[in-house]
């Protein structure tokens, strides 16, 4: 049930960068942090259905941190001032399957008229 949960996330937020991407071009790597981040499993999934690298900063608080120094009145860029000097975990896809993707959208719209 867990693994389906996280699944069902990283597919969903693959679904919302793919959306992002139509507009405006994502480059990669794609940068995530705060508590899925936190999961492997989750990062590497995620990486596989975005088709691209997943850069995880070992500081994983950066958007605490960044809302924290903006609250202060700071305008730097907090994310930049921490992961230059932090060191990171870079996922790369290990398998690339559209089976997936396919899956959850078939299953998302069966869902939509559950009543």
């Amino acid at each position: 049930m867990i693994q389906a949960v996280i699944e069902g996330i990283a597919l969903r937020v693959g679904e919302v960068i793919s959306a992002m991407n139509d507009l405006t071009p994502v480059c990669p790597p794609i940068s995530v942090d705060d508590g899925m981040a936190s999961n492997p499993c989750f990062c590497q999934f995620l990486s596989n259905v975005l088709k691209c690298d997943v850069r995880v900063p070992r500081f994983s608080e950066l958007t605490a941190y960044g809302t924290a120094r903006l609250a202060e009145g700071d305008q730097r860029l907090p994310a930049e001032e921490h992961s230059a000097h932090g060191e990171v975990d870079m996922y790369r896809p290990d398998f690339v399957s559209n089976h997936y993707q396919e899956k959850f959208r078939e299953g998302v719209s069966r869902s939509k008229n559950w009543h």
